[in-house]
């Protein structure tokens, strides 16, 4: 079975240079796949959980030509530019509710430039599914980029209309 971590590498096509939000997922090992593949890449983890966020700045902060960036999650759109980041990326496994779920894509839609695109991974039990059909409804697209096991990458671009 291929992890989430794993999905998003295949799945997940970065340049260099690229500014990406990881929402509320800092403990997800992509953000060291990230930190090996694409180390000028502009990284800015909007993350509540201290501890996953520690241990995703020690595991790979300094991998990366730029240290990450922190927010709090919740502060992100109060405190940060608009319409400012490449790619934003969820996981869901580290989500601790649908409504931090749901705050996260409202988040993704303001924060990513147009033509953004939003990576959520997750578990077909984890809701996955629903949250793509939100992702529809917010962005007007959604693509499923990779099945592995019940585990699915799905994909929204940020329309150029979005404001």
């Amino acid at each position: 079975m291929s992890t989430p971590a794993h999905l998003l590498s295949d799945a997940v096509q970065l340049v260099p240079g690229q500014h990406i939000l990881f929402l509320n997922s800092a403990a997800d090992p992509f953000v060291s796949a990230v930190a090996r593949h694409c180390p000028d890449c502009v990284v800015t983890l909007a993350e509540d959980n201290i501890a996953a966020l520690q241990a995703a700045l020690s595991e790979s902060g300094q991998a990366f030509a730029h240290p990450p960036r922190h927010i709090a999650f919740h502060e992100y759109s109060a405190r940060e530019q608009a319409a400012a980041m490449d790619a934003a990326i969820m996981n869901l496994l580290y989500q601790p509710s649908n409504a931090w779920m749901l705050y996260g894509l409202q988040l993704a839609r303001g924060a990513l430039k147009p033509g953004g695109r939003l990576y959520v991974v997750g578990a077909k039990d984890r809701g996955v599914q629903t949250v793509a059909r939100h992702m529809q409804e917010r962005f007007g697209n959604v693509e499923t980029l990779a099945i592995s096991k019940g585990q699915r990458v799905v994909c929204s671009r940020n329309p150029a209309d979005h404001r």
